[in-house]
């Protein structure tokens, strides 16, 4: 599963991971207004990416027809349980920081369009399955 082609999304995961990290005390300079427009919109952007980099790194993995088509939901699986299981992270041993449910959907919806990133960048030939 560490293969060369999932490298470049595992070392995104890894980012989100130092990121989701942070602890809240360095995140207190930041008013209320800041986390509802910069927080939510890192979130969609990053899991967007890390989505769509997964997608491609299943496809070049296996290249058989069977395994490219079950790529867009694996990655799409992956992405929105590895967002759940930081946010119970977050919300249960990391000191400072706390469970945003609104933080899960900004993940989710950023799997989302990055299935749309991954079909806009490789067109909708390579993104059928």
């Amino acid at each position: 599963m560490f293969s060369r082609p999932l490298i470049p999304s595992w070392s995104v995961a890894l980012a989100i991971l130092v990121l989701y990290m942070v602890p809240g005390s360095e995140l207190s300079s930041m008013s209320i207004w800041d986390l509802v427009g910069t927080d939510k919109l890192a979130h969609v952007a990053i899991f967007s990416v890390f989505t769509a980099m997964l997608v491609t790194g299943l496809r070049k993995l296996n290249g058989s027809a069977r395994a490219n088509a079950r790529a867009k939901s694996v990655a799409f699986s992956v992405a929105v349980g590895y967002g759940a299981i930081l946010e119970i992270l977050q919300g249960s041993i990391l000191w400072g920081r706390t469970l945003d449910f609104f933080d899960f959907l900004a993940n989710v919806l950023g799997a989302l369009l990055g299935l749309m990133l991954f079909r806009l960048i490789y067109g909708p030939e390579l993104s059928r399955g």
